[in-house]
């Protein structure tokens, strides 16, 4: 009896053993991804359309990894290619990997962190998410995640490599995916300016969309690289990094990332992130927005910094007039507050060498007695150094870089002899995330709404990647950019109380 039962024990643990070679395999609508069922390492994913599938040269297989960053600044690094998960819940449309952890990194030593993979099917679509819990004495300093491999192998069956790498910046980037392919890194907000690439095969006029669909704006990187198997053969991966710094005892959900086949190039690409973008955030049309709905506008500088006035507020009529005959409906008033254009920051009131506030609200409302709109030039972020309220104050609220320096200190000029002599006024950004220093924003724009103005338009709207300012009450990968969101929704609240078609543009480099 007891052999019996030793034979049957053996069985079920052979059984087992056999069990765990047989990948995962998770399959959608026309798209099948398959999972090392031992490690939870991307092996494959198929378009079932086209016949093209991905899969990673031998022995590169990856998932995720981290790396953390302990008090001493040092860092390690754990490659979840090396952890065992604790447990895989198949279901229709989903699969999801945990580790409880501790996890291993490179050196072996243990480290108290979970994480979870959720991976999800639909339309045609793989999805995946991730999902971080600190429990360690250190920071999760990077996260990546989900590591693509074969994007070599996006060709027609049978045909050779034609795929191609686009990316949307504000310059044409593309580059073939073939021998001799080099890292590539792209950030998004900032350098990129919608957060998708496009891999596209002429050959098989298909295209792989990976895109990094996140409703939190945050700053993240994608990774093109090369790499080499353990039988020789190259090919090229992707991933996208985030930068969260998670503290001890905090958790951390990392971006939605999606991939899907599609026909076309990177059009086809370009249409997939749109609709989810206008899905997510929605897109205002040319009829719900007057700026939009304008295609000219006349900006004057009425005073540059170093003091010469071009124009005052009692010139306003006599100024928008010219304009309207010319067939112009809308202006842009620059260099209006004090100190004049691209100075006195974040101070937007009215320089008296120019008018009163009185006299401003006259000119516009002369301007609306002609049918035009008026708006005015201002930014978010730049604050004068030299300032009293600077050094009383703004100091508090401004950007950092690692080291706790300036993340910029400069000047413009706009063309003044003192500034071509190299003496610009001195600036530096404030980061809108601290609710304060929004206050003073909003306050100051919601008078110009008062007096009548349609708009504003935030000049130089480019936050800086991470910020390290302790102080600030965001992740530092957060921080600048959905602190200028949030800064955006309250001007847009506080001033369309009293204009309620108040509109507002943006020079910036992200959707």
């Amino acid at each position: 009896m007891r052999m019996v039962m030793m034979v049957v024990a053996m069985i079920a643990i052979g059984s087992g053993q056999a069990m765990a070679s047989e990948p995962i395999v998770l399959q959608g609508d026309r798209i099948s991804l398959s999972l090392d069922r031992d490690t939870g390492v991307i092996t494959q994913i198929e378009d079932q359309t086209s016949g093209i599938t991905l899969v990673a040269p031998q022995g590169t297989a990856a998932n995720f990894r981290m790396m953390l960053q302990k008090p001493d600044k040092s860092t390690v690094r754990i490659l979840g290619k090396d952890q065992k998960p604790s447990a895989i819940e198949e279901s229709p449309g989903k699969i999801t990997l945990r580790w409880n952890g501790p996890l291993t990194d490179t050196d072996g030593s243990p480290h108290d962190i979970a994480a979870r993979m959720d991976i999800t099917t639909e339309g045609g679509s793989l999805t995946f998410a991730l999902h971080l819990e600190n429990r360690t004495a250190y920071k999760i300093m990077e996260a990546v995640y989900p590591e693509i491999g074969g994007l070599a192998q996006l060709h027609a069956p049978g045909k050779p490599c034609d795929a191609t790498l686009w990316i949307p910046t504000s310059y044409t980037w593309e580059k073939p995916i073939a021998p001799g392919f080099e890292t590539a890194s792209f950030a998004y907000p900032g350098g990129m300016c919608m957060s998708f690439a496009a891999i596209h095969s002429p050959s098989a006029n298909r295209s792989l969309y990976f895109s990094s669909q996140d409703p939190i704006a945050r700053y993240k990187v994608y990774w093109f690289f090369p790499q080499t198997g353990t039988d020789g053969a190259k090919d090229v991966s992707t991933c996208i990094q985030h930068q969260p710094f998670t503290p001890p005892g905090s958790t951390f959900d990392c971006s939605p990332v999606t991939l899907r086949f599609v026909d076309g190039d990177w059009r086809a690409c370009g249409q997939a992130y749109r609709e989810w973008f206008a899905h997510t955030f929605g897109i205002t049309q040319p009829s719900q927005c007057w700026i939009r709905s304008e295609s000219f506008f006349l900006m004057t500088m009425f005073m540059l910094p170093e003091g010469t006035i071009n124009f005052t507020f009692k010139d306003i009529p006599k100024w928008a007039k010219a304009a309207k005959d010319h067939g112009i409906n809308s202006v842009q008033i620059s260099g209006w507050q004090m100190s004049g254009h691209d100075n006195g920051y974040p101070m937007y009131t009215p320089d008296p060498r120019l008018g009163s506030w009185k006299d401003l609200e006259d000119g516009i409302r002369a301007c609306h007695a002609m049918g035009m709109k008026v708006y005015f030039f201002v930014n978010y972020q730049p604050v004068m150094v030299d300032s009293d309220w600077y050094k009383n104050e703004l100091h508090k609220y401004r950007e950092m870089a690692a080291d706790g320096g300036y993340t910029w200190m400069a000047g413009w000029g706009m063309g003044t002899l003192w500034a071509r002599m190299g003496h610009p006024w001195l600036m530096t950004w404030a980061d809108p995330a601290f609710p304060q220093f929004r206050k003073i924003i909003v306050d100051q724009f919601t008078k110009l709404a008062q007096i009548g103005a349609d708009g504003v338009h935030v000049d130089k709207m480019f936050p800086t990647a991470i910020e390290y300012n302790p102080d600030v009450p965001m992740s530092p990968d957060t921080a600048t950019w959905e602190g200028a969101i949030a800064l955006t929704k309250e001007v847009m609240t506080a001033c369309r109380k009293y204009q309620p078609d108040w509109a507002m543009s943006f020079e910036c480099n992200w959707d």
